[in-house]
């Protein structure tokens, strides 16, 4: 494992060290000298790149830290060149490129070990809140936010294809954009598994589409709250395992497993949807006050921590959810990982590690005991 390196605050000038019993490592994510912004500031995305060792963070105001794991130091930073707040970022799939997304609409792809810019996207003036790579189809960059439609960028190496399509004015245009409709309300996240892609609005519709056709297959609708009136709104989903039989060793990700749809609703309940039966097979409602907005299962198939739209987390113990008829979910943790709100959540399997990130620019790592 990673020692918890001690971490220099670039507002300071100081070394400090913070180990707060379930916490393991912390790092300060400041903006550059001359910025406008403030110095502690929302961090947007972290992501964790298996290929070079590190956690790669995006800042509101466009600063971009690379995070050696094994030292725990900045050891590169740039700015990106939107001039507006970005809004959204992640990595392709090999986790050698960076995708960015600005409250303008405007989306770039980086090479973020020298902060090269690779490519801009045809900018379709709508803010994208959350933004995804999809292997092996043209129209490979996803992004969805204030808008009903998804929209999808061909990768920077495939042939350029043309389309006519009409705007949200009655306006025909070509676009090498391709636009799915199908929502009717805006879609704030967005997932895929193999030749699906799942897409959830604030009006608690998922839809399921083909990723290459970009056909919608089918259409779900979540069970209610109790108290809710009204079908909560889709805050976050996520593709990932869980165990069918438990591994002899816990360590080792080899055990029997199922891919679920992991979701996460504005009431604070969590679902869970079988893409085989494409049906809503378990939900456990109001686990937060707030809105239940991060999600990240660990590889091994143990742990899921969950955080709110405020500044709540819980780790729960899944290995014998599925066996148990979903009886089993165990929380063994609920805490505030941060001062400032929660932003962000991802887990890193090399390490066997949760990250956290906040609004005041922290980046924290966590067990997946938090112990």
């Amino acid at each position: 494992p990673i020692p918890c390196v001690p971490w220099q605050s670039q507002t300071s000038g100081q070394y400090q060290r913070r180990v707060h019993g379930e916490q393991y490592g912390s790092y300060s994510h400041v903006s550059p000298v001359g910025h406008n912004k403030a110095l502690d500031t929302l961090i947007v995305s972290i992501n964790y790149s298996s290929v070079f060792k590190q956690i790669i963070s995006v800042s509101v105001d466009e600063n971009v830290i690379l995070w050696d794991m094994e030292t725990g130091k900045n050891v590169f930073q740039f700015q990106t060149d939107h001039k507006d707040a970005i809004t959204a970022a992640n990595l392709d799939m090999r986790g050698k490129r960076l995708l960015t997304a600005a409250h303008s609409g405007e989306v770039k792809l980086w090479n973020f070990n020298n902060g090269a810019q690779m490519h801009v996207f045809e900018c379709m003036g709508r803010e994208i809140s959350e933004i995804i790579y999809l292997p092996r189809t043209t129209h490979s960059v996803v992004g969805v936010g204030w808008d009903s439609r998804v929209f999808r960028w061909p990768d920077p190496s495939a042939p350029s294809q043309e389309m006519t399509t009409t705007n949200r004015h009655g306006k025909k245009q070509k676009t090498s954009v391709l636009i799915q409709s199908g929502h009717k309300s805006d879609v704030h996240t967005v997932a895929f598994y193999e030749s699906l892609l799942a897409t959830g609005a604030s009006d608690g519709e998922i839809i399921f589409w083909y990723v290459d056709s970009a056909v919608i297959k089918k259409v779900v609708h979540l069970p209610k709250g109790r108290n809710w009136e009204q079908t909560p709104g889709i805050c976050k989903m996520v593709f990932a395992s869980i165990q069918t039989h438990e591994s002899a060793d816990p360590l080792k990700a080899d055990a029997e497993s199922v891919v679920m749809l992991w979701v996460g609703t504005s009431d604070g309940s969590l679902h869970m949807v079988d893409p085989k039966s494409l049906i809503c097979v378990w939900s456990v409602h109001n686990i937060f006050n707030d809105a239940l907005s991060e999600i990240a299962v660990n590889k091994i198939m143990t742990r899921v921590m969950l955080g709110d739209s405020e500044k709540s987390t819980k780790i729960y113990d899944i290995p014998q959810l599925y066996s148990s008829d979903y009886e089993d979910f165990i929380c063994i943790s609920s805490f505030t990982p941060h001062l400032g709100v929660l932003a962000a959540l991802i887990d890193i399997p090399d390490y066997r590690l949760f990250g956290s990130s906040s609004d005041i620019g922290e980046i924290r790592l966590w067990t997946y005991d938090a112990r």
